[in-house]
């Protein structure tokens, strides 16, 4: 059970840090290389 819990945890948590990440690097440098960086299987 706890180990469920903290698998769901470490996938909110890393799902969360890429959003968080992506809609920094698009505030920094927005640019067609956002859209590589998706194509090329980062979600």
């Amino acid at each position: 059970m706890l180990k469920i819990l903290s698998d769901l945890l470490l996938e909110v948590l890393i799902q969360v840090g890429a959003t968080l990440v992506l809609q920094l690097m698009e505030k920094i440098a927005p640019g067609p290389w956002i859209n590589l960086l998706l194509s090329s299987g980062l979600t």
